[in-house]
């Protein structure tokens, strides 16, 4: 736009030019007329008025002239600015290109870091896993098995096992029995629990919605819910064996391959 502005200024230069060389000549015959000295007095005050006419319009093309090359000059100075300005803008996207290159670079080293600590952290359960499945007590009444199939990881004590989920699957009945309660537990959240028999019960705890009712009777594998992680990435469900309403160790009771093979 500003190359265009300065070449829009050239004609008018060219112009004030040409009009320049025009009065300069008529000055000059006025000049060569004043030499002649056969002239009236009147045609002498007629051309001291041109001449002077002639000096003012001189003056004002002279002062317009001007003018024009100092606009010239602010578009040439604006122009390298300008120039100046893009390179810099240039400038600025290429090292954006190069922050988001390595930002990219970076998420995916991280990606990778949290991917191979997952899966030692997987590892290294799955060995304390063996560990306490190897030191658990024999002689227990029957099997349980795993009341979730997918879960990332679990954790277990004196007493129950806390399993920990990621995504959206089915709670299943550890045995066969009948549904005693169904209900919630203060900020634990949702709770079931089915009688075994021989005093025996198991109870679920934690992030899930039951779909089974107190009363219903259920076979071992059978459905009892879905976990439910709400608004975060993972969530937790808490899993007890109790005899004669006494926590058992829960680890103890639990089939081994149910619950190696899904970590």
């Amino acid at each position: 736009m500003i190359n265009r502005i300065t070449e829009d200024l050239q004609p008018k230069k060219q112009k004030l030019n040409a009009e320049k060389k025009s009065l300069n000549q008529i000055a000059k015959r006025v000049i060569l007329n004043q030499i002649d000295e056969n002239h009236s007095s009147e045609l002498i005050l007629e051309n001291k008025a041109l001449i002077k006419a002639v000096s003012i319009k001189l003056t004002e093309n002279k002062i317009l002239f001007n003018e024009i090359e100092t606009l010239e000059k602010e578009y040439r100075s604006l122009n390298q600015r300008l120039t100046g300005l893009k390179d810099m803008q240039y400038a600025l996207l290429d090292l954006l290109r190069d922050l988001e290159d390595k930002k990219i670079t970076v998420a995916n080293k991280y990606i990778e870091i949290k991917s191979s600590k997952n899966k030692y952290h997987s590892i290294i359960e799955k060995q304390k896993l063996k560990k306490r499945l190897a030191s658990r007590k024999k002689g227990v009444e029957f099997k349980l098995r795993s009341p979730l199939d997918s879960f990332s990881n679990t954790e277990s004590g004196k007493k129950g096992i806390n399993f920990e989920f990621k995504d959206i699957t089915p709670v299943f009945s550890s045995n066969k029995g009948v549904i005693s309660y169904v209900g919630r537990l203060a900020n634990y959240g949702k709770v079931v629990m089915i009688d075994h028999g021989k005093d025996i019960r198991s109870v679920y705890l934690g992030q899930f919605n039951p779909k089974v009712k107190q009363g219903m009777k259920v076979k071992s594998g059978q459905i009892l819910g879905y976990t439910d992680l709400g608004n975060s990435e993972k969530a937790n469900l808490y899993f007890e064996v109790r005899k004669k309403d006494i926590a058992q160790k829960t680890i103890d009771w639990l089939d081994e391959k149910s619950l190696t093979k899904k970590i």
